[in-house]
């Protein structure tokens, strides 16, 4: 059989090889198929593309799962473009090697080998997608044990999902107005909600059932968050401040005060002595847990911060803004270590892996980022939802990225960090 070999590269870092001949016919390909694009032509969506060692066919990897090859000379001529063959996901087989993914097929009687840079490229690595949300999704979060996701919505409820297999298995009614943000319990067994109604709601995990309403705030209330041992609950509000209350009892028994506007989020160390919280003030915050007291108020955003995440160990904060940045902060000295760009809107949650060695972000730009938590080096980036992400969680074992989007839709990610066996899709 003929052998066609492509290493795909993304659209706009094709495979220039230093051939000064083959490199202008790439860029003559590449403005066509930009062209072919903004004009709506079937062509849309490729994002990557890479021409034959011998300059004869060309490759569109797409975001339709597709890699289609076209005759190149043709392609180039106006109003020419051969086209050859499509190839499916089904037709290919995959192989993960370090930085690379690896396609194999003899689909038409070719056998076409393609590489492209891992992550969601060529849909080797094709989400998850959980449906059922009927208005925009703000939070998502994994039990601990990885089996389950929940999901809070402006629709009002709070959903519990089969994380394997995206099974709808609990809509939890209660709240009357937007469900802003969700939390598990360390145990499993509990789930808390946040809502714009002024309420924090606590539900039996398994049942359904409600179990505590937590009134207090004045105004809606933006997070919330279970200490490591489960027995308190932080929550940030529209009303300015940070709440701690008895997780068991309900009992309201901290109000923390001193930001200036909005707080959008509030996160527990690990060891639960400590509370942080993220402002429209553009700080973060850092709270005695116990006594209330505020301890570090860290400043360098330059807009809204809207999510902040302490790392398992409770040496650094994460925080993300709408300055289109995340920054990784010493949680002791509140020194800035790290500021990481990348996304072309602001950054609306972050998240740690539990490791603590990767970040997960997300935001307006409608992309999830994940980086080198210790350099700060993008890692790779997953695209598939249709409107801002607003929410991320990475799973206990680190395997699997959730993400929640104003599209309705929750989707699971494989974010595996180490190689896969040879053959798995």
């Amino acid at each position: 059989m003929p052998v066609l070999t492509f290493k795909v590269h993304t659209a706009d870092q094709p495979d220039w090889d230093g051939n000064e001949r083959k490199d202008a016919t790439m860029r003559k390909i590449t403005t066509r198929i930009t062209r072919w694009i903004r004009s709506g032509r079937s062509v849309a969506g490729a994002f990557g593309v890479a021409l034959s060692p011998a300059g004869k066919r060309v490759a569109f990897a797409g975001n339709d799962q597709t890699l289609k090859i076209w005759d190149a000379t043709s392609l180039l001529k106006e109003g020419g473009s051969k086209f050859e063959m499509t190839i499916t996901r089904s037709d290919i087989r995959w192989f993960r090697r370090g930085p690379w993914i690896a396609g194999f097929s003899t689909a038409f009687g070719v056998v076409v080998v393609c590489m492209a840079l891992a992550g969601p490229l060529l849909g080797a690595e094709e989400p998850l997608t959980l449906k059922g949300h009927t208005r925009a999704l703000m939070s998502v979060a994994f039990s601990p044990d990885g089996k389950r996701l929940a999901s809070a919505s402006l629709d009002q409820t709070v959903k519990v999902w089969d994380a394997t297999s995206g099974q709808e298995t609990l809509t939890l009614t209660g709240h009357t107005d937007d469900v802003t943000s969700v939390a598990f319990s360390p145990d499993g067994k509990r789930l808390a909600s946040a809502s714009k109604d002024q309420t924090v709601k606590v539900w039996d995990a398994t049942s359904g059932q409600e179990t505590l309403t937590l009134t207090g705030h004045t105004d809606g209330v933006t997070s919330v968050a279970f200490s490591a041992d489960g027995k308190r609950l932080g929550s940030a509000s529209w009303d300015k401040t940070v709440k701690m209350w008895d997780a068991t009892s309900g009992q309201e028994t901290l109000t923390l005060k001193g930001h200036t506007d909005l707080v959008w989020s509030v996160a527990f160390s690990a060891d639960g002595k400590r509370l942080a919280s993220a402002s429209k003030d553009q700080t973060v915050k850092v709270w005695d847990a116990t006594s209330g007291q505020e301890t570090l108020t860290l400043t360098g955003h330059t807009g809204p911060v809207w999510s902040v995440a302490f790392s398992a160990d409770g040496k650094r904060l994460a925080s993300a803004s709408l300055d289109d940045t995340v920054k990784v902060w010493d949680a002791t000295s509140g020194q800035e270590p790290l500021t990481l760009k990348g996304h072309t809107n602001g950054v609306l949650s972050v998240a740690f892996s539990a490791d603590g060695k990767r970040l997960a972000s997300a935001g307006y730009d409608g992309t999830v980022k994940v980086w080198d938590a210790t350099s700060g080096q993008e890692t790779f980036t997953l695209k598939g939802h249709t409107n801002r992400v607003r929410s991320v969680a990475l799973s206990p074992d680190g395997k699997r990225l959730a993400s929640a989007s104003y599209d309705q839709t929750v989707k699971v990610w494989d974010v595996t960090p180490r190689a896969k066996e040879d053959g798995q899709k």
